[in-house]
């Protein structure tokens, strides 16, 4: 089993993501592990990367160029409290001596500190003008099984193979940012004002559509920061997007609360077709593959040029 506890800041006017990470690793396999191996994703975009190389040779989507991570440590906790800070980096994937050899059943902590520069749209995230669409951005364990340590490149395609995970994030921006996010919201008083939080309360207690806010004029000279605190269980990772001047619909379908967030210019289609379509995606699944696990699902316009989706939050491409 995994657990994560994370506090992040994201800096605007730096472009700057830091990532302060505590995993708590459990050895669920059969084998004494000496090593540990995780994914530093972002470094897909350092000047070297092998998908920078494979995006030349194959002539494939062109990756934006940014400094590599900037490591500031990783320390690897035995349960006995023995401790190891050195590590390697191959490119998207850092290996982790271990204190002492990982029985089965037994545990260890990682604490990671990182920055990185968030990337400009593309590649299924990152920043649009001044809004943040974040996946792949924290340091996360590799997968062992049967077959071993799954350390493969991220080259920027295909899909993620990762440990089923449990997460406690804080977020910390200005103020001027609405954050949506994988998981459940634990500080809803300390970051919505009171009419949001109240039209969200009536959206889970009807199934019409209702506005939960129009942001799409608001002012942008708060720069005080907000801390955003959510929780997420059981998924493979969580992602996040910060907007700024976006209108945001809800719908609820048994329980569950669909959201949409969109910029104002795309009102026309979002506010009905749109949720509408979320809604219905929703529901047919639900009925025909297997009920939609989470409480809420968000979808919103931004972070890739098509689209991806990660647990609980998608993000569309905005198209115009």
């Amino acid at each position: 089993g995994v657990s994560y506890a994370i506090r992040a800041v994201l800096v605007p006017a730096e472009t700057l993501l830091t990532v302060q990470t505590r995993m708590v690793y459990r050895n669920a396999s059969p084998d004494t592990l000496r090593e540990l191996y995780v994914h530093l994703y972002w470094n897909i975009f350092a000047p070297q990367s092998y998908a920078r190389q494979l995006s030349r040779e194959r002539r494939l989507e062109r990756i934006p160029e940014l400094p590599p991570v900037r490591i500031d440590s990783f320390v690897v906790i035995a349960s006995t409290g023995e401790r190891r800070t050195d590590f390697s980096v191959d490119n998207t994937i850092v290996r982790l001596p271990v204190p002492k050899p990982l029985a089965p059943g037994d545990s260890l902590v990682v604490l990671s500190s990182i920055a990185q520069k968030v990337p400009p749209e593309g590649l299924r995230m990152g920043r649009f003008e001044e809004d943040y669409f974040i996946a792949n951005w924290f340091p996360s364990v590799c997968v062992y099984d049967r077959y071993g340590w799954h350390t493969e490149q991220y080259l920027g395609t295909g899909e993620f193979f990762e440990e089923i995970a449990d997460f406690e994030v804080e977020l910390t921006l200005p103020g001027t940012y609405c954050v949506v996010h994988t998981g459940v919201l634990l500080n809803p008083d300390e970051v919505f004002p009171d009419e949001v939080r109240q039209a969200l309360q009536r959206a889970r207690t009807q199934t019409q559509p209702v506005r939960i806010a129009d942001f799409s004029a608001r002012p942008l000279s708060d720069t005080a920061l907000k801390t955003w605190r959510f929780r997420a269980e059981r998924v493979r990772t969580v992602a996040w997007a910060a907007v700024r001047r976006y209108l945001w619909d809800a719908q609820q379908w048994d329980g569950i609360l669909v959201h949409v967030l969109y910029p104002k210019r795309l009102e026309s289609f979002y506010r009905d077709e749109g949720l509408r379509a979320a809604v219905h995606a929703v529901r047919y699944f639900s009925e025909h593959f297997g009920r939609y696990p989470y409480s809420d699902l968000v979808v919103i316009v931004g972070g890739t040029t098509g689209g991806m989706e990660y647990p609980g939050i998608v993000f569309i491409g905005r198209g115009l």
